[in-house]
């Protein structure tokens, strides 16, 4: 029986029909041939369970020689899980760089978030960007590491 990790692609497996002559989709088909137990399937999609606006702050001189900073949309709602990072990752990490409060992890398709960009998740807090990983290296996902500064109000 072969491993959920071992296969490729989980999107699209968050939900199962029953029923003779059900009809799957390539991933389903895939993991049936493979003999998987899809409801045992935990997708790395499903641990997203926010959303966040990643911003990319540009500075432009015009004629005068007058600084003007612009704020454009790299990616607006993207699935992310955003957790505080615990006293002890603060303190080695805080020790090697910058200090990080947070960590977020995305899919890999967001290899081009970079440091200095902000992210604002979906309840309004504000956090400046200090790391971006490609854990495995294999495009799988992305760990960011970041600073809270600007806390909502709720």
């Amino acid at each position: 029986m072969a491993n959920w990790w071992e296969l490729d692609d989980y999107a699209g497996w968050d939900t199962l029909g029953e029923g003779e002559g059900q009809q799957y989709g390539v991933n389903e088909t895939r993991a049936i041939q493979a003999n998987v137990d899809l409801r045992s399937i935990m997708t790395f999609r499903s641990l997203m369970n926010n959303t966040a606006t990643v911003k990319l702050l540009t500075a432009t001189k015009d004629d005068y020689g007058t600084v003007t900073e612009v704020e454009s949309i790299r990616f607006g709602n993207m699935p992310c899980r955003i957790q505080p990072m615990s006293g002890r990752e603060q303190a080695i990490y805080g020790s090697e760089r910058e200090v990080s409060t947070h960590k977020m992890f995305c899919e890999g398709k967001y290899k081009t978030i970079v440091v200095h960009d902000t992210v604002t998740d979906a309840d309004g807090n504000v956090y400046n960007i200090k790391l971006v990983r490609d854990i495995d290296r294999m495009g799988h996902h992305m760990e960011v590491e970041m600073q809270l500064i600007s806390p909502s109000i709720a």
